[in-house]
């Protein structure tokens, strides 16, 4: 096989995943992912284990109260399984849950408020202090932990490369993502395109992490200013998508 065959194969495959993954209406679902940081009562960072108010013993509990399956990498306990959703690690200790998809908002809120109540229940036992903002608006980077994950032996020297804040992005953000379904690659454009506008309304309605290394940063959404010198290839979007006849054969064209 070429080198132009494995490209053209490579394309058909991406190509066919989002054909694969179109739904009548009727069928449609939505899913979300809550991350959170969490900090010691002496607002330290919570490290990967060797005390109680650590990520192990976060996993631990959220395992022991609601049950699931657990996720292993070598000997250490990095994720859960379960049917009320799964729990992964991002870089820096950030809990993340992602829940199953739901075909109402009752029944995805109702998920994630189960999820918040075991958090809280957890901070409380273990001494930890979940923050509701979307970068740590205390502590220095260099002060932060990073999670015995494989991919993040990789991922820490590549992006440190790329951008002077990929490091605080990677261990000091959190963020709320959302998942919706289409039911064909025009509904699936539209709905890109859509969201790609309302991406600063919703930056501006949402904005909460003003603060870094304990001083005000003048913005009201650092977060943003992050991703914006993390990595050129993963930031912002290309001219293509708002341009016309943007579709699934131009965003591949981009990939």
């Amino acid at each position: 096989m070429t080198a132009a065959d494995a490209v053209r194969d490579c394309r058909q495959r991406l190509l066919s995943f989002f054909h694969e993954a179109a739904k009548p209406r009727e069928q449609w679902l939505v899913g979300m992912e809550v991350e959170k940081l969490g900090r010691t009562r002496e607002g330290d960072p919570i490290p990967f284990s060797g005390q109680r108010a650590s990520v192990l013993e976060t996993l631990q509990h959220i395992l022991a109260k609601r049950g699931g399956q657990p996720v292993c990498e070598a000997e250490h306990l990095i994720g859960i399984d379960a049917p009320w959703g799964a729990i992964s690690l991002e870089p820096g200790g950030q809990v993340e849950w992602s829940s199953r998809p739901h075909a109402t908002l009752d029944g995805l809120k109702k998920d994630l408020d189960a999820h918040l109540a075991t958090m809280d229940q957890a901070g409380t036992e273990l001494g930890i202090d979940w923050l509701d903002v979307a970068v740590d608006p205390e502590l220095g980077v260099a002060e932060m932990p990073w999670m015995p994950k494989a991919r993040y032996k990789i991922m820490r020297p590549y992006m440190g490369e790329r951008g002077r804040l990929a490091h605080r992005m990677m261990t000091q953000s959190a963020s709320i993502q959302v998942a919706f379904d289409y039911s064909d690659p025009e509904d699936w454009r539209r709905k890109f395109k859509s969201a790609s506008l309302l991406t600063p309304l919703a930056v501006a309605l949402f904005a909460n992490s003003s603060h870094i290394d304990g001083a005000d940063s003048g913005y009201r959404s650092y977060r943003q200013v992050i991703w914006r010198v993390t990595d050129p290839d993963r930031c912002g979007l290309p001219r293509s998508v708002f341009e016309p006849g943007f579709g699934l054969e131009s965003w591949l064209d981009y990939a």
